[in-house]
């Protein structure tokens, strides 16, 4: 795991250390830069397995005037297979999947090597002489990439800022004012772009995308067939009926948290009483004694998981308490680290989790990412069940996203939106309907074509982005087993409608079957919470911003994002608002946190 920096163009020092300053979380083991006429670089390690002289990146660098040489930040969980299938080698303790990559990137050639994966990453393949650059992001968008051309240079960074600091073009305030104005249905996600940034002229390589910038040419491609969602199959030909379903599941993921797990290093759960942490944590119990359970509790919100966890039988296990008092330091914190406002409320409140982790020397966090989107989790998809079916059946493709989708645009009518409609939705709504022409035969059907917009969109620009930037922001890699290709398989071969839903359009069935049958093995019932219940944590950015005076607003700001204090504004809206102004105060008059926090005061 890692965070890097490559372009064609020549650093200063100054802008040097500052870079590294802000890739440091992401790699505080070791540093290696590099500033030449041709370019420069710059790799931070966060050191997990093997020695420092066998890991580094670029493994070539005494060869950059002869050879092609790439950075990469990630895990693949595949490569000793691979290794094993492709390579005709046994895998030795001094080689790791960045060894793996580079033998197979030379006898295989980039994109054959790309659909062999199966992990999380993002990888910048620099031509010999920084000639042009190849990047490449996995298919669910789990590591970040940013990228930018600005003239005849071209820049590439685990971090948008360390870009900005280059190209000195400030912040997109049209992007702040989409994300500020855009919808509430769904707390802070409305609109998004995971395309975007709110930096100017700066992007983030969308995922499952190879991006190749040559002589100011920008080509991209897709990398991967989406092995989920695309194409309608008759699920109903398998041969295991429910209980049979339940056991296997149960069976495959406990095997991938093994695989997701280090027989050497010790390895942090994050529980939060909820369905997705519930079963990574039972069906992990009998895997490793190394294993760590965290949870976090804020005072009169957090009942059930506070209850639970104490039945749980853990020998290292701690829960962290967390207030609203901490909420505003944190994500001032977070949004500094990320370079972006926080486009979801509870983030910031997992930093403490985090901080406990990193106190306890604990460099790898297995997390539940993915289940929500595989299994239908999100209230979205009971409400289409809620609707009547006639009345959904006569709705556009676009209004059934407007209406129903994490990645909808709901609340303004401008340009910018009819852009992101035209460049993203459409495209994703053509594809997917190419493919399954009865996309409104049902309910379940409609909640399927929902989820594939929020799988491509929502996914990769909120729950992927801002559970990396937590744990990277405290130097802990987080894993989730939920997004293996297994797991996915596993899923789109032999589950049916009634294993995804309940009665009344009840989410997550068979998650929480498959957590029943395992309560029962190890004697232990868990008391699920309701969603106001696991999610008050959300209520710390209400009350951070509640009763903030909107005339604390710099003028500046205001003009710029067209805001008119005098309006009545919804709490909602509000938090967003200050999230958007302590970035604008952060990266624009590059305020220090005692300085924001009086303020805001």
């Amino acid at each position: 795991m890692c965070g890097f920096f490559v372009t064609n163009d020549r650093l200063n020092l100054e802008t040097k250390n500052e870079i590294i300053n802000r890739l440091a979380p992401r790699g505080p083991d070791d540093i290696q830069s590099r500033i030449c006429k041709e370019g420069s670089y710059i790799f931070s390690r966060l050191e997990i397995t093997g020695r420092k002289i066998d890991y580094m990146q670029p493994l070539n660098a005494n060869n950059l005037e002869t050879q092609d040489f790439f950075f990469f930040n990630g895990e693949i969980y595949n490569y000793k297979s691979l290794s094993k299938v492709f390579l005709k080698k046994k895998i030795s303790n001094r080689i790791s999947d960045v060894h793996v990559l580079d033998r197979l990137f030379k006898k295989k050639g980039y994109e054959k090597t790309f659909n062999l994966l199966n992990g999380m990453f993002s990888i910048a393949i620099v031509k010999k002489k920084f000639k042009s650059v190849i990047l490449a992001r996995d298919q669910f968008g789990q590591k970040p990439l940013y990228y930018s051309v600005n003239g005849k240079y071209w820049y590439a960074s685990s971090d948008p800022y360390s870009i900005s600091l280059c190209i000195k073009k400030g912040l997109d305030y049209k992007e702040l004012k989409l994300f500020l104005y855009s919808s509430e249905k769904y707390g802070t996600r409305g609109l998004v772009n995971s395309s975007k940034t709110f930096f100017k002229n700066i992007q983030q390589l969308e995922p499952g995308i190879l991006l190749h910038i040559n002589d100011k040419k920008i080509v991209k491609k897709n990398i991967y067939k989406f092995p989920f969602l695309l194409k309608t199959k008759n699920n109903y030909k398998n041969h295991l009926n429910s209980k049979e379903k339940i056991k296997y599941f149960n069976s495959l993921l406990k095997k991938k948290i093994k695989e997701y797990c280090d027989d050497h290093k010790d390895v942090a759960f994050s529980y939060s009483g909820g369905i997705d942490s519930s079963l990574l944590t039972l069906n992990s119990l009998k895997n490793n004694n190394n294993n760590y359970y965290f949870t976090k509790v804020a005072k009169g919100i957090d009942k059930i998981a506070e209850e639970s966890f104490k039945k749980l039988k853990l020998s290292k296990k701690k829960k962290i308490d967390i207030s609203k008092k901490d909420y505003l330091k944190d994500t001032i914190d977070f949004i500094k680290f990320s370079g972006s406002p926080s486009r979801w409320g509870t983030a910031p409140s997992m930093l403490p989790l985090y901080k406990e982790m990193k106190k306890n020397k604990i460099k790898i966090c297995i997390g539940g990412d993915g289940a929500d989107e595989i299994f239908f989790g999100y209230n979205n998809y009971s409400e289409i069940y809620k609707t009547d079916y006639k009345f959904l059946k006569n709705k556009s493709p676009l209004k059934l996203i407007n209406d129903f989708s994490n990645s909808g645009w709901q609340s303004i009518n401008s340009n910018i939106l009819n852009e992101y409609k035209n460049q993203k939705m459409i495209p994703l709504i053509k594809k997917y309907i190419k493919h399954n022409k009865n996309y409104k035969s049902s309910h379940f059907e409609i909640c399927k074509f929902v989820r594939w917009i929020d799988f491509n969109l929502f996914l990769p620009s909120i729950p992927n982005t801002h559970s990396d930037l937590c744990s990277m922001q405290n130097s802990i890699e987080l894993r989730s087993p939920f997004l293996d290709f297994e797991i996915i398989n596993f899923v789109e071969k032999y589950l049916v409608e009634k294993d995804f839903f309940g009665k009344n359009g009840i989410t997550k069935n068979f998650l929480k079957k498959s957590l029943l049958s395992l309560s029962k093995k190890n004697k232990f019932i868990l008391k699920l919470p309701s969603f106001d219940e696991k999610h008050g944590t959300r209520n710390f950015a209400f009350q951070a911003f509640e009763n903030t005076n909107l005339k604390k607003i710099s003028k500046e700001f205001r003009q710029k994002i067209k805001l008119n204090i005098n309006q009545k504004l919804s709490k909602k809206f509000k938090y967003k608002l200050f999230f958007i102004y302590i970035f604008f105060l952060i990266f624009n008059k590059e305020y220090a946190k005692n300085k924001i926090l009086k303020n805001l005061k």
